[in-house]
């Protein structure tokens, strides 16, 4: 990672400031989709589980990006209580999935916010990159400190009729008014073949069998600025792992 970044001529001092916990760039340059039509949440709680450091979650090839997300879903599944509204697709599922993954070290984390300008500016400060533009998609997604994760319904003409979870990595705001749409960089487990400009199906590699996924979806890191995030009660919701008291 050092050897591509001062490829990129970038200063000494800029290096440092690498995270060590940073996944492989060769698992977002051509990313691996998400295994399943449901396991959205899954893939997006496996990065970030992996800059959290969480051991068992080292993403440095698709093969261990796509074990971990099987680990995620099978940690999710054991916290499913029958009998209980709370199914796969539930947060206080995935909140006590996230305890059981990290030996009650990390929880699940979230809030509400009223306009989804507000829930940008959030994703800014966790992540620390609000010029995604400049730094452009590979350095922005090794400097984000802390992933975040919201939901949409629409992502450049890839439609999710039910919510769509996508881990945002930074963000980069435009100059001029205040309302302009803020542009995301967003690791989309989930672009559909069907989308304007959507690339070729996901051709799984030698250590990555083919699932469902690979045949319904691609991934991509990108800058996005054509999306309809998903309300809860009128509220854009944002998610991220934070230390647990």
């Amino acid at each position: 990672m050092k050897k591509l970044l001062t490829s990129l001529s970038l200063p000494v001092a800029f290096l440092m400031t690498v995270p060590a916990s940073a996944q492989s760039l060769d698992v977002v340059t051509s990313p691996i989709p998400q295994a399943y039509r449901d396991t959205c949440q899954s893939y997006s709680l496996a990065f970030a589980l992996a800059r959290a450091k969480v051991p068992g979650f080292e993403l440095n090839s698709v093969g261990q990006v796509r074990a971990a997300e099987a680990k995620v879903r099978a940690a999710i599944d054991a916290e499913v209580k029958p009998g209980t509204p709370e199914d796969a697709y539930n947060q206080r599922v995935w909140e006590r999935a996230v305890l059981r993954l990290t030996s009650n070290n990390l929880r699940l984390a979230s809030a509400f916010y009223p306009t989804f300008e507000e829930l940008a500016d959030a994703a800014a400060a966790k992540t620390g990159i609000s010029n995604a533009a400049t730094l452009g998609g590979a350095v922005s997604f090794l400097l984000s400190q802390t992933p975040v994760m919201t939901s949409f319904v629409n992502i450049d003409g890839s439609a999710y009729r039910t919510g769509h979870i996508v881990t945002v990595f930074g963000v980069d705001r435009p100059a001029g008014p205040v309302n302009t749409v803020p542009r995301l960089l967003l690791l989309n487990s989930a672009v559909k073949a069907s989308a304007p400009g959507a690339p070729p199906a996901y051709a799984p590699v030698c250590d990555s069998p083919a699932l469902p996924g690979d045949r319904l979806y691609t991934g991509a890191l990108r800058l996005e600025s054509k999306y309809e995030p998903k309300l809860f009660g009128g509220k854009y919701r944002l998610m991220w792992l934070a230390k647990n008291p």
